[in-house]
């Protein structure tokens, strides 16, 4: 799709990030987390030259104090229209100014992502939410980025309107198969849902439930093990809390076995 891609080699893959220390890996930071009953400081956040990207998650690091470091995609990457974000990105150097809204991870390709998540010592997670993110998640992952934005029913119905619900499963599932593949062979990535933040913000928190446990048990039915499963709040603080608390009792209850339960 993008000459970027020549670069990934999935046998290569695997090393990297077996390579890595485990307090790098989010999947493993939430775990922890879990059992110690604390929450951890997750902001987001991504710049078009890589520079500011790598200086934003070293000060995010060492002087906001956070758990894990934001790789906020551009909306471009995001679609797979790798000429405008190569305009983009050229616009940014000329003009001083981010002309894009996130970082360019398809333009940089696997090297550029790791010069990023090599610059710090924290786990670093990416959320390039559209039905059509199968590319660019596939750089991220090769990259070492270890937690990526999954969602195969709300992401077409918050995020792009013109895309069916059977496209963006067809492409969410080879992106949770990748994640699986990973996972075999021991690299655990986190598979951050973010269905229930788009349900939570247009309709009862009832339906942001059920949107999280179907894209669990859809994330589950091709081989992932941690997840994670995202909640938006409404501003009812009652309400919001009662939400989270069902929310993992019945994702629980459907996946009793599930490694990772951190409703956000």
């Amino acid at each position: 799709m993008y000459h970027t891609g020549s670069q990934v080699d999935l046998d290569e893959v695997v090393e990297y990030h077996k390579s890595k220390p485990p307090h790098k890996k989010e999947a493993l930071a939430l775990q922890n987390a879990k059992k110690e009953g604390r929450l951890l400081v997750i902001p987001l956040g991504g710049w078009p030259i890589i520079e500011d990207q790598m200086l934003m998650c070293k000060r995010l690091q060492d002087e906001g104090r956070a758990d894990i470091l934001p790789f906020e995609i551009d909306t471009y990457c995001r679609r797979n229209q790798f000429q405008l974000a190569e305009r983009g990105l050229e616009e940014t150097k000329k003009l001083g100014r981010p002309m894009l809204n996130g970082f360019p991870a398809s333009i940089y390709g696997v090297e550029g992502v790791r010069r990023v998540f090599e610059a710090t010592d924290l786990p670093h997670s990416s959320r390039p939410t559209s039905p059509h993110c199968h590319f660019v998640c596939t750089i991220l992952l090769a990259g070492g980025i270890n937690s990526i934005t999954s969602g195969c029913l709300s992401i077409p119905n918050a995020f792009e309107y013109d895309t069916t619900f059977e496209e963006s499963i067809q492409n969410q599932q080879y992106v949770l198969r990748l994640v699986s593949w990973l996972e075999e062979r021991g690299v655990p990535i986190n598979l951050d849902q973010v269905s229930t933040a788009a349900a939570g913000a247009l309709g009862e928190p009832s339906l942001a439930i059920a949107y999280g446990v179907i894209d669990a048990l859809i994330a589950a039915g091709q081989g992932a093990v941690h997840q994670s499963i995202n909640y938006q709040p409404n501003h009812n603080l009652i309400q919001d809390v009662a939400c989270l608390r069902a929310l993992r009792a019945v994702v629980t209850q459907y996946l009793p076995s599930w490694a990772t339960t951190h409703p956000a």
